[in-house]
């Protein structure tokens, strides 16, 4: 695998795995603690995945030649 491929794998996981941690919020009981605590691990981890994006596509574009 290449370093784009990996980093495409990454950030999707990371994509993923930021909604289903925030989508898990919702099973929580309205205005809880841990509701917040799931709705904001949520959206710092797929916030990461965004923050990731671009990045990937400047690795994507400094491979082509």
């Amino acid at each position: 695998m290449t370093l784009v491929q990996v980093l495409a794998v990454a950030m999707l996981a990371v994509l993923v795995v930021g909604a289903v941690i925030a989508s898990t919020g919702l099973l929580a009981a309205t205005g809880s603690p841990l509701q917040t605590a799931l709705f904001a691990t949520g959206a710092a981890v797929g916030g990461l995945g965004w923050v990731a994006f671009p990045v990937w596509w400047l690795v994507l574009a400094s491979t082509v030649n």
